[in-house]
């Protein structure tokens, strides 16, 4: 798996468990602008190649219990 969430670590992913949940300084409060100051967000979506024949799928996780 690809592209999940942000963080430091390989391109690909190995298998394991690993959050989502987007972490920030607190300190740092989004004032509208464009100039850095705004936290990260989470998007629940990832993608995912099928060893069969390469071919790419999406899955998008909504979930309203937060």
């Amino acid at each position: 798996m690809i592209g999940f969430g942000e963080r430091v670590h390989e391109f690909e992913l190995t298998d394991g468990t690993y959050t989502m949940w987007a972490f920030d300084n607190p300190a740092q409060k989004d004032n509208g602008t464009r100039d850095g100051n705004q936290g990260y967000s989470v998007h629940p979506v990832y993608f995912a190649r099928k060893t069969q024949d390469n071919n790419y799928f999406s899955l998008f996780n909504l979930n309203a219990s937060a």
